[in-house]
């Protein structure tokens, strides 16, 4: 996203976040109105990805439902671009291009450097689950290659493991490192 020079701001209503066992923290930031109506925004609790003080993500985040920030190797956060409406959409978007614009949530994961690692799709169900493994719509993946371990309908957890259930095995992941374990 491009800064927009402007002397008036919408206040940000966000508060810092300590990324737990970083360096990072997630800093309000004031977004210049004249960005806010072009892009038909009126959220304020946006959050920038700073170091030691310093931005170091050109995007906006908000935390969002499912906002996770247990001390894990990742961050589990809604990550903002800018995008487009279909011009079908609604009336509205039909006989005014201007409508057309927004500002698109997806949820993504972070890790402890700081980096996106994985951007969700819009409409899917993502959730960090472990420190190992997420899961979108009832698939489980590897948060550390983001690799489909397996479709399960059945888990069950444990203090240091998370098991999954198919039709003809059983997944013992190690919540921390992401070894895992087929039995069959």
């Amino acid at each position: 996203m491009k800064p927009i020079r402007s002397t008036k701001y919408i206040e940000a209503t966000s508060r810092s976040i300590k990324i737990k066992n970083t360096d990072l923290t997630l800093e309000p930031i004031s977004i210049p109105e004249e960005y806010a109506k072009e892009w038909n925004e009126r959220c304020t609790d946006f959050l920038v990805l700073c170091r030691d003080g310093k931005i170091i993500s050109n995007s906006y985040y908000r935390k969002g439902g499912l906002f996770h920030n247990k001390g894990l190797d990742f961050l589990h956060i809604i990550k903002y671009t800018e995008d487009y409406y279909d011009k079908n959409l609604t009336s509205e978007t039909k006989k005014n291009p201007a409508a057309r614009k927004h500002l698109k949530g997806r949820f993504c994961l972070i890790n402890k450097e700081g980096k996106e690692t994985k951007v969700f799709d819009q409409f899917g169900s993502s959730y960090l689950l472990c420190n190992a493994i997420y899961s979108v719509d009832r698939n489980y993946y590897s948060t550390f290659t983001n690799e489909l371990i397996c479709q399960s309908y059945s888990t069950m957890d444990s203090e240091n493991f998370y098991f999954l259930s198919t039709d003809n095995s059983v997944y013992k992941i190690n919540k921390h490192t992401g070894h895992k374990e087929i039995f069959t």
